[in-house]
């Protein structure tokens, strides 16, 4: 295919706009991008073509983080600016779930889901976890996400970065801080 380069760099933005992209992933398969907006839309890309083939208001304000689960191709995660985590099924089109409500004053500026992360039927198994802008780390268990597992403020200054292990084992957070933490996916518990 044609693929994205830098030739097609005027395409793109003729077709998004001059709008900033705050985050950016591929889906598991490379067959989409998904793109967030400082004023609030994901977009969906085919990665062949360029073509849009989708777009939602996050509901949110600024997106800052979105990302493809690993373990499912049409499920994707997102944080916004009023500190909510959501879920997108791109291919029910236009529908979303709110994970964690809004928390003003405080954004999420990353979200993760575990490599093994799927939505099967009404039925939702891995882990996601969220860093935001107070400091605080948050994971839920999908199968039981009336609460998280875990919230913690651990970090002095925004938390910037998530990530699971291969493994999803563990979950390690970093912070304009300088800190760095390393926690337990399945208990939450720092290590």
């Amino acid at each position: 295919g044609k693929g994205l380069g830098p030739a097609d760099s005027i395409t793109y933005t003729q077709m998004f706009g001059t709008h900033d992209i705050d985050s950016i992933d591929f889906s598991p398969d490379e067959r989409f991008i998904v793109t967030a907006s400082a004023r609030g839309g994901l977009r969906l890309w085919h990665t062949d073509s360029g073509a849009e083939d989708m777009s939602i208001d996050s509901g949110g304000g600024r997106i800052r983080s979105v990302k493809f689960c690993p373990g499912d191709k049409n499920l994707v995660v997102y944080g916004a600016e009023d500190g909510a985590v959501r879920l997108w099924r791109v291919n029910e089109q236009r529908k979303t779930e709110v994970i964690s409500p809004a928390r003003d004053p405080s954004p999420v500026f990353r979200v993760c889901c575990s490599p093994s992360f799927q939505w099967v039927g009404e039925k939702k198994q891995g882990l996601i976890a969220a860093a935001y802008g107070d400091g605080t780390v948050s994971i839920w268990n999908m199968e039981t996400k009336e609460k998280p597992i875990r919230t913690a403020r651990v970090h002095r200054g925004g938390a910037l970065s998530v990530a699971f292990s291969p493994d999803a084992q563990k979950i390690v957070s970093g912070s304009e801080d300088g800190t760095i933490c390393i926690w337990d996916a399945r208990t939450g518990r720092l290590l």
